[in-house]
C-alpha cells in the first residue's frame, strides 16, 4: 500500500522501490520519471529515469535505456546542459531505430530538433520537427503533434515569418486542447505571445502571456521554464511601452526564476530585458556591462545567439552605443563579460524610485525565494550600489 500521507517525492520513489521484478520496477521508474518531468518535480523525475537507467543496463533491456535516455535529454534540455541533450538524445535515437519503435524515435527527435533550433541550425531542427510531426500524426499521437507544430512555429518566429508562425502555433494550440493537454496549450501559447510582441501587438502579446503565467502557477511545478519566459517576455513588452520600472521588475524576476531553473539561456535572456530596461531609463553604461554579462554567460555554455535571435539584443545595443559612443560601449561590454552574473543585483541601478524598487524586486512573483539569499539584494536602508556610468 502506498502511503498517502507521504510527501509525493517520497511517495513515488518508495513505491518503486517495492517492485521485486527489477524490470517490471525499471519501466515503472522511468514512466514516473517521465510524467514527472511535465507535472513535477524535476529533481524527482532526474532521480525515478537515472535509476531506471541504472537497473536497465544491468540487465540489458533495451527499450528501458533508451527511453529512459530520450527524458534525460529532456531533463537536460530544460535546465540547459545542452552537451547531455545531445549525448542522450543521439544515443536514445540510435537505440529506437535499431528497436524500429517510432514513438520512442518521435521522443528523441523533439529533443534533438530543439537542441538544432538553440544553435541557429534551423534546416536540421525543421527536418527533424516535420518528420516528428509526421510520425506523431501516423501514430495518433496528438499530444505530440501539437509540440512538433509548436516546435515549427518558433522556427518560423526566427525565420520572420510571423503569419506562419502565429498559424502553426494556433493550429498546436487548438490541438493540446482538444486533448487537454496543458504542457501544449500553454507551450503553444507562450509562442503566440513571443510572435506578438515580435509583431508589435503588444496588448495580445501580454493577454497570452499573463494567460501562460496564471496557468503555469495553477500547477505549482517549480522551477518552471514556462513562468521564467512569460515573465521576461512581458519585461520586453513592459520595455517596448516605455515603462523602464515595470520591465526592470519583470525582469528581476525573471533573473530569479532563471536561476531556480539552473538554464544559462534563460538567465541571459533575463539580463539581455535588464539591459533594455536599464538603457531606458538613462543608465546606457550599466545596459552595456550587462549585454556583456548576458553574451558571456550565453558562449560559457556554448549557445551564443543566431543572428536572427539577435533582435532585442541589437536594438538595446543600439541606444547604448548610440548614447556612449562606439569606444565606451566597447570597455563596458568587456567590463560586464567579466563580472559574476550572480552578483548583477548588487549594481543594477533602480529604474524606479527606491520605495517602488523595493517593492517590485520583493513581491512581484509570488513563487519566488527572498533575493537577499540569492542575489544579495540591499536592505531597505541600503541603496543599491551602483558601478558608475
Amino acid at each position: 500500500a502506498v502511503d498517502r500521507q507521504a510527501p509525493p517525492r517520497t511517495a513515488a520513489l518508495d513505491l518503486c522501490q517495492k517492485i521485486e521484478d527489477p524490470g517490471v520496477r525499471a519501466r515503472a521508474q522511468w514512466f514516473l520519471g517521465f510524467v514527472e518531468c511535465d507535472l513535477g518535480d524535476l529533481s524527482v523525475s532526474e532521480e525515478l529515469v537515472n535509476r531506471a537507467l541504472l537497473t536497465a543496463r544491468a540487465i540489458a533491456d533495451r527499450w528501458c535505456i533508451a527511453a529512459a535516455l530520450s527524458t534525460k535529454a529532456k531533463q537536460a534540455m530544460l535546465q540547459g546542459e545542452l552537451g547531455e541533450v545531445e549525448h542522450s538524445g543521439a544515443q536514445s535515437l540510435e537505440l529506437f531505430r535499431a528497436l524500429e519503435d517510432r514513438w520512442g524515435q518521435l521522443q528523441s527527435m523533439e529533443w534533438l530538433g530543439a537542441l538544432a533550433r538553440i544553435r541557429g541550425d534551423y534546416h536540421r531542427a525543421t527536418h527533424l520537427h516535420q518528420d516528428g510531426l509526421r510520425i506523431a500524426e501516423e501514430l495518433g499521437s496528438w499530444p505530440q503533434a501539437a509540440d512538433q507544430l509548436s516546435w515549427l512555429g518558433r522556427i518560423a518566429m526566427h525565420h520572420g515569418d510571423h503569419a506562419q508562425a502565429r498559424d502553426l502555433h494556433e493550429q498546436a494550440m487548438r490541438l493540446a486542447a482538444r486533448q487537454s493537454y496543458t504542457p501544449g496549450e500553454t507551450f503553444a501559447e507562450l509562442g503566440l505571445g513571443m510572435v506578438a510582441r515580435r509583431e508589435g501587438r503588444l496588448d495580445a502579446a501580454e493577454a497570452h502571456l499573463r494567460s501562460v503565467l496564471e496557468r503555469s502557477r495553477a500547477v505549482g511545478v517549480t522551477p518552471s521554464v514556462a513562468v521564467t519566459l512569460s515573465l521576461v517576455e512581458l519585461g520586453f513588452v513592459a520595455e517596448q511601452r516605455g515603462d523602464a520600472a515595470a520591465a526592470q521588475a519583470l525582469h528581476l524576476d525573471g533573473l530569479v526564476a532563471s536561476r531556480k531553473l539552473g538554464d544559462p539561456r534563460t538567465m541571459a535572456l533575463a539580463l539581455e530585458g535588464l539591459a533594455g530596461a536599464s538603457a531606458l531609463a538613462g543608465h546606457q553604461g550599466q545596459a552595456a556591462r550587462l549585454l556583456g554579462m548576458a553574451d558571456a554567460v550565453r558562449r560559457s555554455a556554448g549557445t551564443p545567439l543566431p543572428p536572427p535571435e539577435q533582435g532585442d539584443v541589437a536594438r538595446i545595443a543600439a541606444a547604448a552605443q548610440k548614447a556612449l559612443g562606439e569606444e565606451a560601449f566597447a570597455s563596458e561590454f568587456a567590463l560586464g563579460a567579466n563580472l559574476d552574473s550572480h552578483d548583477s543585483l548588487n549594481w543594477t541601478s533602480p529604474a524606479a524610485p527606491p520605495h517602488e524598487w523595493l517593492k517590485a524586486v520583493r513581491g512581484l512573483a509570488d513563487e519566488r525565494r527572498d533575493i537577499g539569499q540569492d542575489g544579495r539584494r540591499p536592505g531597505p536602508d541600503q541603496p543599491a550600489r551602483t558601478l558608475e556610468d
